[in-house]
């Protein structure tokens, strides 16, 4: 029944990069995708690149925020889109040895 109040509207970015154990590649990775509510008036994007070459595992996640309030018409759509963040979160980076 209540609103879901933010505060303000946003945009958080996080880059993270990862160097691959020697003696082991990346047998498995999560998907690059995202998730937008109907209006794209919130999204979460999640892009991850193996580069074999360099060693390394680079993420990079964004999740950005409109409007500073969201009304109970809205709710469901903000649920799914937190859910799908931790599922996204919770994904793993498989390695196997060389």
């Amino acid at each position: 029944m209540y609103p879901v109040d933010f505060g303000w509207g946003y945009e958080e970015v996080f880059s993270h990069t990862v160097k691959i154990p020697e003696g082991y590649r990346v047998e498995s990775a999560p998907k690059s995708e995202g998730y937008a509510l109907p209006d794209n008036s919130a999204r979460y994007t999640y892009q991850l690149t193996v580069n074999e070459a360099q060693g390394s595992i680079q993420t990079l996640t964004r999740f950005f925020i409109k409007n500073p309030v969201y009304y109970a018409e809205s709710y469901h759509h903000l649920k799914e889109l937190f859910s799908y963040m931790v599922k996204k979160g919770n994904e793993q980076i498989v390695f196997k040895k060389k």
